[in-house]
């Protein structure tokens, strides 16, 4: 199965690509930690713009996720700089808890009972990722 596959709320992406991208290599640009530890949020920048994009985002030249986790069992990060990128996969265990993890400049692994995507825009970045 695909990352996308094992989240709840993935219409839009299916709405805005022909076929939703593999994450490699791609540019993480927030990490958040909230409800002492128990949600995590996850930002990047996807390999691909979307095939078709809204009217409002007629402009932009990026897309960005926004994938939200809760009921984190287990989280562990390390970081190689300052500059994150990586390769996020997301399966289910044998308990069928959500196993997360993102493997490049930036390590994390996760576990977590639910996902989602949360949000997903369309925005101009005049620098390379």
């Amino acid at each position: 199965m695909l990352w996308y596959e094992y989240l709840d709320q993935t219409r839009y992406l299916h709405m805005l690509y022909d076929e939703i991208p593999i994450l490699l290599n791609v540019s993480i640009t927030n990490i958040y930690i909230s409800h002492s530890g128990n949600r995590i949020r996850i930002v990047f920048v996807s390999p691909k713009h979307a095939d078709h994009p809204p009217e409002k985002w007629k402009n932009s030249n990026v897309t960005s996720i926004e994938l939200s986790f809760s009921a984190i069992s287990s989280l562990a990060m390390e970081s190689d700089g300052n500059d994150y990128h990586g390769d996020i996969n997301i399966t289910k265990n044998e308990k069928g808890l959500l196993e997360i993890s993102i493997k490049g400049t930036l390590g994390l692994t996760a576990i977590a009972e639910t996902g989602n995507v949360q949000r997903v825009e369309g925005y101009v970045m005049s620098f390379p990722i």
